[in-house]
């Protein structure tokens, strides 16, 4: 408790009242030296305190230390009243301190409400290099001669004969021959020099005999009876040559014009070939019968063949039947067919048939020097394709983005982060953005691909409201050897699921489908190198306005660092503080609020938690924030929001806001976090926020540590020594007083008036050093209050047994504070109930102690020195053992100097370590007799009560206390 008695009255009554006395004193008297001067006694009267030490000096803004408006007593009994269970500003009058500051305004990550833009997703057809996968060229046929010898099985090759030969010298030779079924020029042909028919062919041959001559018309006489004669042989073939019904070799040969969709590759989007239309090409076919027989169903026929097996005649040469030497001329009959623009389907295929008739006992005519044949031929040439029929498939690419429903941004600086979960329901783009790079869906088409196509752009996440049952589309014709850019704008459409209504979604589905041909034939001109069309999607950013859906968020809240000053408190516990928060909350959903409260001071720390799963602030809408109040007191937390108030969560012992300021923090932060959990359907728009205030009242109200608490004001006041001659008059020359001297006795007497409601000890202390100890029952320890480098600021030192020993503290006095009275209602201590208290003792030199010098231990205590007991520790948990013990555990360096000085020993339970030494050599006013600058001292001892106090800006302390001093005349005079 900051109560600074030497701050109050920096020039105390009792340096006045020293000076004054040494001043007259100091004076010479010069009286007759026969005159008998009469003795007296005298009384001198020295004031030492006087003074009111207010509460009010405690408030204090730059330490935020303020007063509440002033109380009432609001029921006519005589006493305040003050509320037993207590909220913000319910403590009229009473002092407090007051830490404030701002809640971190928690912003919905904007990238949540954004899908960034992707880069442009390319779709298209081919590159089809069609004409590359086409023949360049179909070049088939065929020229086939067959001769009827080949067909025709005759027996016999030949029919031998012998013809005479007969000479004079060899009148029996005979030349053997044969008559051979070969037909042509060759000179044993049959018919080589003429026609020939058979049955009916004749051969006639000479035959050369020896004979007896008969007749004169022989042709050699060999002698007078013999001679050569010749004759004509005939010899007629008489048997028919019988041919069999032949057929003709068929043909039958097929050529596949039309490729594989599949050897276009994945990309080509054809699904069949149709046809192909030729530029160039023809067929020709001939067919030349130069045998005596005819030929019967002659035909040669070219067609193409669709793949559901109907056919197209291209070219058909035929003929029920040719006649025998069709062309006496042996040219063949020829026709040609023109291909150009001519369609060719899956396959061309080329067919020859046709056979000979049986002829069988039938005479055959074989023309000179003809082999009898058959000449038939074919010849398809194309050379050039104009263009193909396709049947293209439709193409479908869909596009699916994914945006954001999970993030955590991190501020760099604190490390602090919020993370966000979403399963996002629906959600409403911005409207009217005009910015090309925002709402936007633009597609590049160049079409190539030889034929007009159509592309429709499925936004199958997008409705024009949140009923709609029909998504967005949009349809664009895009003509062949054009290039179109078309763009959908997507503002103020909504985002939802396009199967079941309130499906979470996490990506965005764009389909582009591609229509070619419409499902029918497309014709494709093949004039091109390669067939293409090529497109691209590009989705610019998605500006939402706001989400709906079930909501994950964490938000952290940076630990904000307000130093506050509390001297003096260590060692109270405070009966209440009030920690309120308002909370302005425009998003739709409602956070949970994990505050955390630390109060931290040089070597403790503590936190006071929300659990954000009960303290849930309201939520409202952008422009139309709902203001929640979050209070914590003593006990629990209450939550006010639309006039409701409600109790939300109750502090366990030993974890409320109240345990946080046993600490007496020097800086308190608030921090935490805040958490919305997926509980229902919730919508949150871009720009809304949370934000708030907090504000921490610590009334001064509070208990006092039942070991008491001891402390220091931060100011010393100097007296100079008396000089050699007035003590001389005061207490003789041997400085001992005794009948002799002036002084014959003293007292002092102190009235304490305490409004404050606090029981405890009221001290002042002599020493020669800016040096007084005090115990600290947190700390339970003895620290010190000192300036011993003279630059007028106390320092806290540890404390050190040889600077004490060998400058003691005098205590002058020690005066009883009596607490204020307790209101009978409420049991708190109030302030503005006096307590009064007279207290006298003797503050003399000793002068009627005649007891001898006694000894303890090794440490001698003189007759007429002020003996005193200082106690350096309390143990904690179990007595102490020994003086060594106690040294050891409470880290105090045992003393250096002489063992005569000082006696250390512990209480008769064992419980506290006490220092017994003598602190001045002649009472409690001894110091006056030393030759050295004095410091004066108060110190403060506050003792347990029973109820709780207040401190009120209108309570105090007054303290008013002198000594009297009986003086002799006679030694004045010199008698």
């Amino acid at each position: 408790m900051p109560l600074d008695l030497n701050k109050s009255a920096k020039r105390t009554a009792i340096v006045t009242s020293l000076i004054w006395l040494i001043t007259v004193l100091q004076c010479e008297f010069q009286l007759p030296g026969k005159f008998q001067a009469p003795t007296w006694n005298m009384t001198l009267t020295m004031p030492l305190i006087n003074q009111r030490y207010g509460f009010d000096g405690l408030v204090d803004s730059a330490n935020l230390i303020y007063v509440y408006a002033d109380s009432a007593d609001t029921n006519s009994d005589g006493i305040m009243d003050i509320p037993v269970d207590s909220v913000a500003g319910n403590y009229p009058g009473g002092i407090y301190l007051a830490v404030e500051g701002l809640l971190d305004t928690l912003n919905i990550p904007t990238n949540i409400f954004r899908v960034p833009e992707q880069a442009p997703l390319p779709f298209g057809v081919g590159p089809i290099a069609l004409r590359s996968q086409l023949p360049e060229s179909i070049h088939v046929g065929i020229d086939s001669m067959i001769y009827l010898m080949q067909m025709v099985n005759l027996g016999p090759p030949a029919i031998p004969i012998s013809i005479p030969r007969a000479t004079c010298a060899e009148p029996t030779t005979v030349v053997n021959d044969t008559i051979k079924f070969t037909f042509g020029s060759d000179p044993t042909d049959l018919n080589r020099d003429s026609d020939v028919q058979i049955p009916g062919y004749t051969r006639i041959d000479t035959s050369y005999t020896f004979q007896q001559i008969s007749t004169p018309d022989f042709v050699t006489q060999c002698d007078a009876n013999f001679a050569i004669y010749a004759d004509t042989l005939r010899y007629t073939i008489t048997d028919t040559i019988n041919v069999p019904q032949i057929a003709l070799p068929a043909v039958r040969q097929a050529v596949g014009v039309l490729p594989d969709p599949a050897s276009l590759g994945e990309n080509s989007a054809i699904q069949s070939f149709e046809s192909v239309t030729i530029g160039q090409g023809y067929i020709e076919s001939l067919i030349s019968n130069q045998m005596p027989v005819p030929i019967n169903d002659y035909d040669l026929r070219v067609y193409t063949k669709k793949a559901s097996g109907d056919t197209i005649t291209l070219h058909d040469h035929q003929f029920a039947q040719i006649s025998p030497y069709f062309h006496l001329n042996q040219v063949p009959d020829s026709i040609r067919t023109d291909l150009a623009g001519v369609t060719l389907y899956d396959s061309l295929i080329v067919e020859f048939r046709g056979y000979i008739p049986a002829s069988i006992g039938q005479t055959l005519t074989f023309l000179q020097g003809i082999d009898p044949y058959v000449r038939y031929g074919f010849t398809v040439s194309i050379n050039q394709f104009l263009s193909a029929d396709v049947v293209f498939q439709d193409v479908s690419q869909p596009t699916v983005l994914p945006f954001n429903t999970t993030t955590t941004s991190a501020d760099p600086a604190t490390g602090d982060s919020t993370t966000f979960q979403i399963s996002l329901v629906s959600a409403e783009v911005k409207d009217n953005i005009a910015s090309p790079d925002t709402n936007r869906i633009v597609m590049s088409i160049s079409n190539s691909l030889g034929t007009d196509i159509q592309i429709i752009m499925h936004m199958q996440n997008f409705y024009a409201t949140l009923d709609a049952a029909t998504y967005l589309t949009d349809t664009i014709t895009v003509p062949q050897n054009t290039t179109i850019n078309d763009t959908i704008v997507l503002n103020g459409y909504f985002l939802k699921s396009p199967n079941t209504t309130g499906e979470p979604i996490d990506t965005l589905s764009v389909l582009t489908e591609v229509i070619m041909g419409g499902g029918g034939v497309t014709t494709l001109d093949l004039t091109q190198d390669s067939l293409s069309l090529t497109g691209s999607v590009n989705v610019a950013a998605i500006q939402f306005n706001d989400l709906s859906g079930y909501f994950d968020i964490g938000f952290a809240l940076s630990d904000q660092s307000i130093p506050i000053s509390m001297p003096g408190f260590t060692g109270v516990s405070f009966a209440d503080v009030i920690l309120t928060l308002d909370v302005y909350n425009e998003l739709q959903v409602a956070p949970g609020l994990g505050l955390l409260v630390t109060g931290v001071n040089a070597t403790d720390t503590a936190q006071v938690s929300l659990n954000k799963d009960s303290v849930i602030v309201a939520g409202g809408d952008l422009g139309l924030p709902a203001h929640t109040t979050i209070r914590l007191n003593r006990s629990a937390v209450q939550r006010t929001y639309n006039g409701q108030t409600s109790e939300v969560q109750h502090f366990q012992p030993g974890e409320a806001i109240t345990d946080l300021f046993k600490i007496v923090p020097t800086a308190v932060m608030v921090g935490g976090a805040a958490k919305i959990d997926r509980s229902g359907l919730s919508t949150i728009t871009l720009g809304a926020k949370l934000w708030g205030t907090w504000r921490v009242e610590v009334p001064f109200y509070f208990d006092v540590d039942p070991n008491g608490i001891e402390f220091m004001p931060g100011q010393f006041s100097k007296v100079a020594p008396i000089d050699q001659g007035m003590r001389e008059k005061l207490v003789g020359t041997d400085s001992i007083p005794d009948q002799s001297d002036m002084l014959q006795s003293s007292r002092m007497i102190t009235t304490i008036t305490n409004q404050s409601g606090l029981n405890g000890v009221l001290q002042m202390l002599v020493s020669d050093l800016k040096y007084f100890p005090f115990y600290n029952s947190v700390q339970n320890k003895v620290l010190v209050s000192a300036d011993l480098n003279d630059d007028g600021e106390v320092d806290t030192l540890e404390l050190n047994l040889d600077t004490l020993i060998m400058h003691p503290n005098i205590p002058m006095f020690s005066v009883q504070l009596q607490g204020g009275m307790v209101d009978s209602l409420t049991g708190i201590v109030l302030p503005g109930q006096d307590g009064f208290v007279t207290f006298e003792n003797s503050a003399d030199f000793n002068i009627t102690d005649t007891s001898p010098d006694s000894t303890f231990g090794t440490f001698v205590h003189h007759q007429f020195a002020l003996l005193d007991t200082f106690t350096l520790a309390i143990a904690v948990d179990q007595p102490f053992t020994s003086v060594e013990d106690a040294l050891v555990i409470t880290n105090i360096p045992a003393p250096t100097v002489s063992d005569t000085l000082y006696q250390l020993t512990l209480s008769p339970d064992n419980t506290q370590l006490l220092l017994i030494y003598d602190t001045s050599p002649y009472g409690e006013l001894g110091w006056l007799l030393d030759d050295r600058d004095h410091f004066i001292a108060t110190k403060f001892r506050l003792e347990s009560i029973p109820y709780p106090a207040l401190l009120t800006a209108a309570a105090g302390i007054r303290v008013s206390s002198y000594i009297e001093f009986v003086l002799k005349s006679g030694p004045l005079f010199g008698q």
